[in-house]
């Protein structure tokens, strides 16, 4: 717990921002009942990281150590010392990843390692070499097709086929020809 916040604080996330105008007393309640809901929340939540209810527990995290630390320091307020023990509560909560199940290959034994490779490779053969800009048979020559409909065409392919826009800005003189180029 102590580590993920000396980590905010050297990465600038912790501020102390106090308001010699702002009331404590009168937000120590309504901040204690925040809490309060915020760890029912962490208490039931047994998901991921993109799930919607983890989402919504780290923003009302975020607003209420932001409410706590516009505050003067007190001995006998503990929210900020809660708040850092809720994230840390949340963190733990979060179901592992896919690759965190696997067990580690140097104790697995000879029967559950065929298995484990039969996930990576069927993972592998997902990924493929996009076929070559050139070989696209999509063309511009500046005025027989519809511009539109030619830059939704090249959009589509360059996502179906996984290509940066930088290799087809790179390979963009592919996609024109005759009068196409001067347009």
């Amino acid at each position: 717990m102590l580590g993920r916040l000396l980590d905010k604080e050297r990465r600038g996330q912790v501020q102390n921002l106090l308001d010699p105008s702002y009331v404590f007393a009168n937000e120590r309640d309504d901040i204690d009942y925040a809490l309060l809901s915020i760890r029912q929340l962490i208490n039931e939540f047994e998901d991921t990281t993109s799930d919607s209810v983890y989402k919504r527990v780290k923003s009302r995290l975020a607003h209420i150590t932001s409410r706590v630390q516009r505050m003067p320091i007190d001995a006998e307020n503990e929210s900020y010392a809660t708040c850092i023990e809720l994230d840390a509560k949340l963190h733990e909560r979060v179901l592992p990843s896919v690759a965190a199940v696997l067990p580690d290959p140097s104790q697995a034994s000879t029967s559950t390692q065929q298995p484990i490779l039969n996930v990576l490779n069927s993972q592998l053969s997902h990924s493929f070499r996009s076929v070559s800009i050139s070989e696209w048979k999509e063309n511009f020559d500046g005025g027989t097709k519809n511009l539109p409909r030619f830059l939704e065409n090249v959009q589509e392919l360059m996502q179906a086929r996984q290509v940066s826009k930088a290799e087809l800005f790179t390979s963009a003189r592919d996609l024109f020809i005759g009068n196409g180029h001067y347009w």
